[in-house]
């Protein structure tokens, strides 16, 4: 794991759409846990507290968590709760990266799978959990929602 921290830091700093933000600590990423019922993932863990608290990655950037980055639904506990008022969500699913248009990549916790939903509760699985989405990026290649593959990056 520690390559690919160490590639997804180097792509957060190539990409000039990188909102940068002071690391997470451990007592917010506990403070987290504990307000949604979860574990983070391991790599969402490193990521805040390592690279950034959210602010990088596909679309407009990884969610960040209280203090950082703020998707269109707040941060990683805003979004959660926004995503859990809808009838089909899982409590272990998270809101990671914000596309618009209303459509959001989460991820499930349990088995770091990535899925897709919309504000109006549609959701779909894609083919690719957590690691892959950010190894992939880190390579320039960005998910096409709709087909459920990746694209290059322009």
């Amino acid at each position: 794991m520690d390559t690919l921290i160490a590639r997804i830091r180097d792509a957060a700093c190539r990409d000039n759409q990188t909102h940068w933000f002071d690391v997470a600590t451990a007592d917010t990423i506990a403070f987290v846990e504990l307000s949604l019922d979860v574990v983070l993932p391991d790599i969402l863990r490193r990521c805040y507290t390592e690279i950034s608290n959210g602010g990088f990655g596909p679309s407009c950037g990884l969610t960040g968590l209280p203090g950082g980055y703020d998707s269109s639904w707040g941060d990683l506990i805003q979004s959660t709760l926004e995503l859990r008022k809808l009838d089909e969500c899982d409590d272990g699913w998270l809101p990671l990266f914000d596309f618009g248009c209303a459509e959001v990549l989460c991820v499930d916790i349990d088995d770091e799978l990535v899925m897709v939903t919309s504000i109006e509760g549609e959701f779909h699985h894609e083919d690719y959990d957590l690691n892959e989405l950010l190894d992939r990026w880190c390579n320039d290649e960005v998910p096409d929602l709709q087909s459920g593959a990746f694209r290059r990056l322009a």
